[in-house]
This record gives structure tokens, sequence and C-alpha cells, in this order.
């Protein structure tokens, strides 16, 4: 009788050790981060205020260990400030080899006039103005916003047709996040054009091919504040900075973990930044 129910026990226990499996091998946190903008805020001077923060932030990440991570536009405040572009490079050089680094422009990186020269320099400077990273069930997908603000229409096409390959490729996937830079909206989906979003001209074309490809969430920056908002079902998230910060934020990081069931994102201001990630909760 004891040994009969030893086995029933272990017949329980066998689904539950299989399913702890799995979601650990299906789990996994990566960091965001979005306007270091080094310059902001000596407007053009002295950027040693938002290299100290980068250094924080960067130390704790090399702690946390991350899948990746990717900054989501405004490396700099001037484009053609070579001192500030020598400077990032040197803070990204102080990543953690082993954690690979992603790079999306914004507007301060390819300027506001979004010219096509503006995109071609930031590829020859970091080689890519989009990624995509396929792993753990899991697809995200960066790309270039500017291209779709620039106002051309071909150059819109193009990224619509670019982002609409990746996501026709990651069907499989149980989750799909997308990184850009500019929100697509801040309060309303039919609030008007702005410095803030994404045409109105274009924005439900793309909110509804993330629909119905199944996007989980889209993250962005540019408001140097956190804002998430909805289009359905579809959550859209905006990092507050990780330099100068706007708003009632302070400067910090966004932490996407990726659960079997949800993609969670939590924002970390300097000062309460984690030690590390709890993957089986919230």
């Amino acid at each position: 009788m004891k040994s009969c129910l030893c086995f029933i026990c272990l017949l329980f226990c066998i689904p539950s050790v299989l399913l702890g499996q799995d979601r650990k091998q299906n789990s996994f946190f990566f960091v965001q981060l979005t306007d270091p903008q080094l310059g902001f805020y000596s407007q053009d001077g002295d950027f040693s205020r938002e290299q100290e923060q980068m250094h924080v932030l960067i130390e704790t990440i090399n702690v946390l260990k991350p899948e990746f991570v990717v900054i989501s536009g405004d490396l700099v405040h001037d484009k053609e400030n070579e001192a500030q572009l020598d400077g990032f490079d040197a803070l990204c050089d102080e990543l953690n080899s082993d954690i690979p680094l992603y790079l999306v422009p914004g507007n301060h990186d390819v300027g506001n006039d979004m010219t096509v020269e503006g995109t071609q320099k930031f590829i020859r400077r970091y080689g890519s103005d989009r990624f995509v990273w396929r792993k753990k069930n899991c697809c995200v997908i960066g790309f270039n916003t500017s291209e779709i603000r620039s106002g051309d229409p071909k150059r819109e096409e193009a990224e619509f047709r670019w982002i609409e390959s990746q996501l026709a490729g990651s069907r499989k996937y149980e989750h799909i996040v997308l990184v850009g830079h500019h929100p697509f909206f801040v309060e309303s989906v039919e609030e008007a054009d702005s410095y803030h979003n994404i045409p109105c001209s274009v924005r439900k074309k793309y909110l509804d091919m993330f629909c119905r490809y199944g996007v989980d969430v889209v993250l962005s920056g540019h408001l140097h504040r956190c804002v998430q908002s909805y289009y359905g079902y579809l959550r859209l998230v905006s990092s507050g900075a990780a330099g100068r910060a706007l708003g009632q934020n302070k400067p910090g990081m966004m932490v996407v973990t990726i659960l079997p069931e949800i993609v969670h994102t939590a924002f970390y201001e300097i000062g309460h930044l984690p030690r590390t990630i709890n993957m089986f909760g919230r």
C-alpha cells in the first residue's frame, strides 16, 4: 500500500517538474535603455551627468546579466558632436562583452529632418538601424521610427514591409516584442500629429498590423517619462530616460521579463535599481 502511494505521488510530481523545467527554459529578461542623450542636461556642453548615470546603469546591468540590452534611440544630444559620440561608444565598451547590445536610432541620432543621409550615417557608425532577436520562444524586433515619420512615402512603406516580413517569419513564437524610438501615440490613438507620436496618416496601419500578428507589446522612448497605453489588447510602453528625465520620473532603465504566460515590464529608477530579477513572480 505504501509503495502504491509513493508511485501515485511520483506521477503527480513528474508533470510539475517538467512544467518547472519548461518555464525556466522559456523565461528570460532583457533591459531597455532609452534616451541617454549625452549633452542634454547642459545643452551640448559637458555631459558628465549623463555619463555618471550611465555608469550606474551599466554596472547594474553587468551584475544582472540580462539576455541582451537594447538602447532605443537618442544616444546623444547632437549627432555632429564627436565628443558626445565617442563618449557614448566608451560607455558601450563598459558593458560586459558577453551581453549583446542592440541600437535603434532616435530623432537626435538621425536628425529631426530625418533625411536619408542621417539614417545612412547612423548605419555606417553602428552597423544597422534595425535588429531581430529570436530565441526562447520569443521574437524581439527593433525598427527605425524616423523612417516612418520621414514624410517620404517610399521610405515609410519600406519600413512597413520590412517589419511585416519579420512578423510573418515569427508566427511560431509565443511572444513578440517590438522596439522603436517614437511612441505611436501618447494618450489616444485619435490624437493629433505632434513631435511626440507617429503621424495619423499611417498610425493605425501599423497598429492594426501589430494586432494581426499577435504582438504583445511595443516599447519606445522619446518622451523621457513612463507612459503606458493600449490599442485593443496591444500594449504600448514608453520608458523613462536613462539620461535627463522629464515629468515625475527619475532616470532609470526598463526591465522586460518574458514568462511563458506574459510579457512583464518594470521601470527601475536610479536609487532603486534591482540586484536580481525574480523570474517566477512579479
